[in-house]
């Protein structure tokens, strides 16, 4: 309904200011153009076209970036198309016969033709300006997300190491035992610690994924004064998305609320609280973070937009997998949660 009235509306502005401009020309081309309802009519709809294009891009100006080239080679054909439309008017005045109107008839024709060609030769350049960024964008998350799934490889490599690593401390002590050399046993017990704390991972739950990213982030969060709370409670059971897919997604979640938290100045309270748990029918996975503060706050649906390619690729993994993603801003801090369905067990 909205846009049909606008469009109605759109239609008698620009018969005025068609009205309007042919008012202001000399009589004799006036004349001209106010007998020939052909010509009247082409330059209203080409006006139409002006403003309707005016609007298109005023409307989607958060929602897609359009460059000012893009903008300029869109509106300038109309506005040619216009003055060439007034320059034939001008030539009726000393041109007369069937010929003549023939030809002023192709030329219209022509010029209609010319600018939806240029409307649609411009649209298609900027798409395939956009297929391109698309690409960069999405080698850059596909190196991120490689780089995310080699960290599980070395969690799980250093885990295997530490196991390997412990049966020979057990050696060495048993040794030490049998032989009664009590003095190298509290020693050599302290290098086994660091080592052991060095290797071994803050969070335990048994799933690699979560055990990998949430110890690192957690980590990392401490070391730039960000109050990282958790809250885990999982049966692996139910956990039925592969660690590739589950990688995607609590990797980029984590990553975006430590870089929203950097943006947060002091004494603004720093803070990422991390839920994850699974019941019967479902895998649950809530992250929030505190944001900045009201008057340096971007939209939620800037802030979503803001994290490009890799929200993408969550809304893509669960909605393989025949799950859900939602994501708002509530009380100063911004949630994100996806749920991944499991099977229903008996």
């Amino acid at each position: 309904m909205f846009v049909s009235i606008s469009f109605h509306v759109y239609a008698a502005m620009s018969e005025l200011i068609v009205y309007s401009i042919c008012s202001l020309l000399p009589a004799s081309m006036a004349e001209i153009l106010f007998s020939n309802d052909n010509y009247g009519l082409l330059m209203s709809k080409i006006v139409l076209f002006i403003l309707l294009n005016i609007t298109i891009l005023l409307w989607n100006r958060k929602k897609q970036h359009y460059s000012l080239q893009y903008s300029i080679l869109i509106m300038i054909m109309p506005f040619l198309s216009f003055l060439l439309l007034l320059t034939m008017a001008h030539q009726l005045t000393w041109t007369t016969g069937t010929v003549y109107d023939i030809l002023h008839l192709a030329g219209m024709t022509g010029i209609l033709v010319a600018n939806v060609l240029n409307y649609f030769l411009l649209d298609n350049l900027m798409k395939v300006k956009e297929l391109e960024q698309q690409k960069i964008q999405m080698d850059k998350q596909f190196e991120y997300e490689t780089d995310k799934y080699q960290q599980i490889s070395t969690v799980y490599r250093d885990s295997r190491r530490f196991i390997h690593d412990a049966k020979k401390h057990f050696f060495f002590i048993q040794n030490c035992m049998i032989e009664k050399n009590y003095d190298s046993v509290i020693p050599y017990l302290q290098e086994a610690v660091k080592d052991i704390e060095n290797t071994h991972n803050r969070i335990n739950t048994g799933n690699l994924v979560i055990d990998a990213f949430v110890s690192n982030h957690q980590s990392i969060a401490e070391q730039e004064n960000i109050e990282f709370l958790t809250d885990i409670q999982i049966n692996n059971e139910n956990v039925v998305i592969a660690d590739y897919d589950f990688s995607v997604i609590l990797g980029n979640l984590l990553d975006n609320s430590l870089h929203a938290c950097r943006k947060i100045l002091t004494p603004a309270p720093w803070q990422i609280a991390v839920e994850i748990f699974t019941t019967n029918m479902e895998l649950v996975v809530h992250i929030s973070n505190t944001v900045p503060a009201p008057h340096m706050r971007e939209s939620e649906s800037s802030q979503h937009l803001a994290h490009g390619f890799g929200m993408k690729n969550i809304e893509v993994v669960v909605a393989k997998y025949l799950g859900t993603y939602t994501h708002y801003l509530e009380d100063g801090r911004y949630h994100s949660i996806v749920a991944i369905p499991c099977p229903i067990q008996d």
